[in-house]
């Protein structure tokens, strides 16, 4: 950086610390990080150069810098509405609380987010992982988040969820395929969904019917990705726990967890 900082013991380290903290170009680089995690994972570079100003200004107070972000124009404005894709924590963790389960075998949510690529406590690097959708979104991810929403409905995912109590019906025969679609989706969706993809679901769901969720091929959410197994710290403390537990019964509504894992797996509940 073009300093020179003379023999002081400790006071070496922090007073090197204190100027990369103060420095214009730690500024810029975390305002960008804080912007592609809220905001886009192409922020505008205004709004990105007037958070690393606040930066300078309040001497790195985060707290302004976020302020900065959060009662902008760019961050409200409708090309941040849902710009970002959920990251494998996120999507899984969203999709459980979505339905409403309960979690009685963790190990399979851990072990779904590990055939995600985003192993729990498991990121090699020191940076962490990305925010952006480029390190999440390609055709075999997305085909195995497709699995993982279609195996959280269908209780193969170590979570049991009524659909009937989400839905506030009295079973499968109580409404058809296209009122558990929209009631799912009002649910899931806020009713925010794309008109083709509506289309699509409920085409799956009626072609589907008779045979249910177990007439698509799931992935395996206990079968971690090869060559990772031995990076997941956790994974060996609920296997045990896991074998000795008993099934979850399938759900009763097979119509009804095919539409909710194809919601659940949809471009728009991917996106946040």
């Amino acid at each position: 950086m073009g300093q020179t900082i003379q023999e002081d013991g400790e006071q070496e380290g922090l007073a090197m610390l204190h100027r990369l903290a103060a420095s214009p170009a730690t500024a810029h680089h975390l305002s960008q990080q804080l912007a592609e995690r809220f905001v886009s994972d192409t922020p505008p570079a205004k709004l990105v150069d007037r958070m690393a100003k606040t930066y300078m200004k309040t001497d790195g107070d985060i707290r302004q810098v976020l302020r900065t972000m959060f009662t902008s124009p760019e961050f409200w404005s409708r090309a941040a509405y849902r710009a970002k894709v959920k990251t494998p924590e996120e999507f899984v963790v969203s999709a459980v609380r979505a339905t409403g389960g309960e979690v009685e075998r963790p190990s399979a949510v851990l072990n779904a987010m590990g055939q995600l690529g985003m192993l729990y406590f498991g990121c090699q690097t020191p940076n962490g992982y990305s925010w952006t959708a480029g390190a999440w979104v390609n055709s075999g991810d997305l085909l195995t988040r497709i699995n993982i929403a279609l195996a959280l409905a269908s209780h193969k995912l170590g979570t049991a969820t009524d659909l009937d109590a989400l839905m506030k019906v009295n079973g499968p025969n109580d409404v058809t395929a296209a009122q558990k679609e929209m009631r799912l989706e009002a649910l899931f969706l806020a009713g925010v969904m794309n008109p083709q993809t509506r289309q699509t679901v409920l085409q799956q769901a009626n072609a589907l019917s008779a045979q249910g969720p177990s007439a698509v091929a799931v992935a395996d959410p206990f079968k971690p990705k090869p060559k990772q197994a031995e990076t997941i710290p956790i994974r060996a403390a609920f296997v045990q726990v896991m074998d000795l537990a008993k099934p979850i019964p399938a759900p009763a509504d097979k119509q009804a967890a095919m539409v909710a894992g194809l919601l659940l797996g949809s471009p728009d509940f991917q996106k946040r």
